[in-house]
């Protein structure tokens, strides 16, 4: 895990374009600006003591993996693997469907190997709380459901932030994400319009509802006024 501040993210990613930043699970969150006092409370101390008794049943748990002689493989459920195709073509077209970059096709690649690596590992970790001598001897584990919903549901937070995130880095290639069709349907706008007038616009264009929305909630060249009334700034 890896912490830091805006400028450092911009100095660690030059851009999206080379790989690297597809490569990470993404989180970022404004931290409320209030004190936090460091003094040693109960909770803190019981929190504490949790990370303790946690690393030694991790580490319990990684000394009966490695006495294995074999692999231990997990085995997914066609069900779930239709959870997997079904999550990251929806979001592949998402993307298209916003004019989103083409570089963030990488991150969904990426996220749907760290959902099936999350899914494996509550797997793992599911068996050994319940029987450890599984892990040691059986030849294959299976996710539960609840494994696989958990996973793809933080895969698709890290999609979302990695969109977020995105914004901030310079593209050297890519230089509007949104694409030609934006361009249109922003020239398309009057001055000032309202949320029917814009789906209006969008539908002659083609450009399908949730598109529109988001632009309109997204776009800074999008100013609202109120509650479904906007200008163009």
């Amino acid at each position: 895990c890896i912490t830091g501040t805006f400028d450092q993210f911009k100095a660690m990613f030059e851009s999206a374009e080379n790989g690297h930043f597809s490569r990470y699970a993404l989180y970022t969150f404004d931290v409320p600006r209030k004190w936090q006092s460091h003094r040693p409370t109960k909770s803190s101390r019981a929190l504490d003591e949790s990370i303790n008794t946690a690393s030694e049943t991790l580490y319990m748990m990684w000394q009966t993996l490695n006495r294995r002689e074999k692999s231990l493989y997990v085995d997914l459920t066609d069900e779930q693997w239709q959870m997997i195709d079904d999550t990251f073509a929806e979001k592949m077209q998402i993307i298209d469907d916003l004019d989103l970059s083409k570089y963030l096709h990488a991150s969904n690649n990426r996220a749907a190997v760290l959902a099936l690596r999350m899914a494996s590992m509550f797997a793992v970790l599911r068996t050994f709380e319940a029987n450890p001598e599984r892990i040691e001897n059986a030849e294959s584990v299976t996710p539960q459901n609840a494994d696989m919903v958990a996973a793809l549901w933080m895969a698709d937070t890290f999609i979302k932030h990695a969109i977020r995130l995105y914004n901030l880095l310079p593209k050297a290639t890519d230089t509007d994400g949104k694409g030609e069709r934006f361009k249109e349907f922003l020239k398309a706008l009057p001055g000032e319009f309202s949320t029917a007038d814009a789906l209006k616009i969008g539908e002659g264009m083609g450009i399908p509802e949730r598109t529109i929305k988001y632009w309109l909630s997204n776009d800074g060249r999008i100013k609202r006024l109120e509650r479904g009334s906007y200008a163009k700034s």
